[in-house]
């Protein structure tokens, strides 16, 4: 048995030397309690080196600075596995996962054990910090050996410690920034729904059937609308048949989608579009598409925006959003049942679910043109959720309508984001 201290005096960064002591290795274990994007780069070129018959398994704490993301990532080329929190103090492996081990097997009986205070960090591995661990050399044999991989199995058979499931990544964050609250507390999507900045119009169409594919529009600005479409900004613009918009409680119509974006926004736009069919909306309040002659005579204030457009063959109206992405997730509190199981651990002597079994995140769906939408859109939304849900994610999201933030008019709004193909197509296929 050969035995060295590994310690950055003389400098003597750990990360150096795992290269040359995995090289010959047949299967690698590391107990690691800290993994951030360095450690987990350092794992994924340990598996590079090897073959695709050579497991890399790996334990890590969910605790900061262990970086989730990383960690997810790295969960699809090796066998990963979290330890999620404290454990009772009387249970037989107590306190928090604090391990740094690296255990590396030989065909040659030979066995590599790496121990000490280095984490799998930037700090750590790269000398920045003056740490210390012991490089043991050993055989099969020897009683270190059958000790480092009891050690190994304690740390995943723990009750807090499960195999890493990326759909439960939002849940592992949550427990991060519930031991920490120094960690960010980001926002999340909406699920089903995809971020997409636009000004979107909802119009009848008053040209008498005659909207062709492709032309030009001048929009009617009013002097009390703060934003103003703008070169760069998308504008969709859903034109639906004559006398079906403005009804009290219209039918759920298939428009036609057309989209552009603004080539010029003036008080006086020139009229260089000869060869394209022209069209002009003058009152955003109830926006009708209507063939252009000449120019209408504006108020004081008031500009045009001339918008030259391509229909979109998409019929389906997507359900929109203007408002901000969702709130972070909140720890739903356990009831008496769930108090009473052992997914509700104590740190000391203090009681708390500090492991949650879920977290929720409430949808408040600001939408615009509720009216466009059945009643039951709420009900579609959180069923199609359900549906496509992966079985494993923890995170539970319900979901609420509310009226736009950003709504300029009953028929005109800026969105931030829409619902992606397949949940507008589950809407309308149950409208």
């Amino acid at each position: 048995m050969d035995i060295e201290l590994y310690s950055e005096h003389p400098h003597r960064p750990l990360g150096q030397r795992l290269s040359e002591l995995v090289k010959d290795g047949t299967s690698i274990d590391i107990a690691v309690a800290f993994v951030s994007q360095a450690g987990a780069e350092a794992i994924q070129l340990i598996k590079d080196q090897l073959t695709d018959r050579v497991p890399v398994r790996l334990v890590v704490s969910v605790l900061f600075p262990t970086d989730l993301d990383a960690i997810a990532r790295l969960a699809h080329r090796i066998e990963v596995w979290i330890h999620l929190g404290y454990e009772e103090a009387e249970e037989k492996l107590h306190g928090q996962f604090h391990s740094k081990i690296l255990f590396i097997e030989r065909s040659n009986q030979s066995r590599v054990i790496v121990v000490g205070s280095h984490n799998w960090t930037k700090n750590g591995l790269e000398g920045v910090n003056l740490e210390a661990s012991l490089v043991v050399t050993c055989e099969e044999a020897d009683l270190i050996v059958r000790q480092t991989r009891e050690h190994i199995l304690a740390c995943r058979s723990s009750s807090k410690c499960e195999l890493f499931n990326p759909s439960r990544l939002a849940l592992y964050k949550e427990i991060q920034r519930r031991y920490h609250s120094t960690v960010p507390n980001p926002t999340i999507p909406f699920f089903g729904f995809a971020e997409s900045e636009a000004l979107v119009f909802l119009a009848e169409d008053h040209t008498g059937g005659a909207l062709a594919d492709k032309g030009v529009v001048f929009i009617r600005i009013p002097s009390e609308w703060r934003k103003k479409p703008s070169t760069g900004t998308q504008v969709w613009l859903f034109v639906f048949p004559s006398n079906s918009l403005f009804r009290p409680r219209p039918p759920m119509p298939k428009p036609y989608r057309l989209e552009g974006e603004p080539e010029a926004v003036s008080r006086n736009p020139q009229r260089l579009y000869l060869g394209n069919k022209e069209y002009f909306i003058d009152d955003i309040q109830q926006p009708c598409v209507k063939c252009l002659e000449k120019i209408p005579e504006l108020s004081q204030g008031e500009e045009w925006a001339v918008i030259p457009f391509e229909k979109n063959e998409q019929e389906l109206l997507p359900l929109f959003h203007a408002g901000s992405k969702l709130p972070p997730p909140r720890v739903k509190e356990p009831n008496e049942d769930e108090m009473a199981d052992d997914l509700s651990p104590r740190v000391g002597h203090e009681r708390g679910p500090i492991a949650p079994k879920n977290v929720i995140a409430k949808a408040v769906l600001q939408v615009p043109f509720q009216f466009a939408y059945p009643r039951t859109a709420k009900r579609l939304i959180e069923e199609y959720q359900h549906q496509t849900r992966n079985p494993g994610d923890a995170v539970a999201y319900e979901v609420e309508l509310g009226n736009a933030r950003q709504q300029i008019s009953e028929y005109v709004c800026s969105v931030k984001f829409q619902s992606n193909s397949h949940l507008t197509q589950a809407i309308h296929r149950n409208e």
